[in-house]
């Protein structure tokens, strides 16, 4: 009877410190429309361009598409930060769409 107390004791700090590593990361995936996306320059330049903000875990545009798809932790980086970069290249995003991705680090 004196062993159940510690034992107990025992399971739930296990528990606790099991559930505080479980952290997933909240992704979000960003799918702009770019018209102005026509150069193999203006691609490189974006993509360089978004790849060294911090938060971001994938990115991918399409010449054929003229879309660019980013994935990105939305704790890290704000939407202003794409907005300036897009602006800076001339690029005017026609359609968006995001979705929240769930990434079990």
């Amino acid at each position: 009877m004196k062993q159940i107390l510690p034992v107990t004791f025992f399971s739930i700090l296990l528990t606790a410190f099991t559930v505080q590593k479980f952290n997933p990361q909240e992704i979000t995936q960003v799918v702009l429309t770019l018209p102005e996306l026509n150069s193999k320059a203006l691609q490189q330049d974006l993509e360089e361009d978004i790849n060294n903000l911090s938060g971001i875990q994938y990115i991918e545009t399409s010449l054929m598409s003229k879309t660019l798809i980013i994935n990105y932790d939305a704790r890290k980086i704000s939407l202003a930060a794409f907005d300036h970069i897009l602006h800076k290249w001339g690029c005017s995003p026609t359609e968006s769409s995001f979705y929240n991705i769930v990434s079990m680090k």
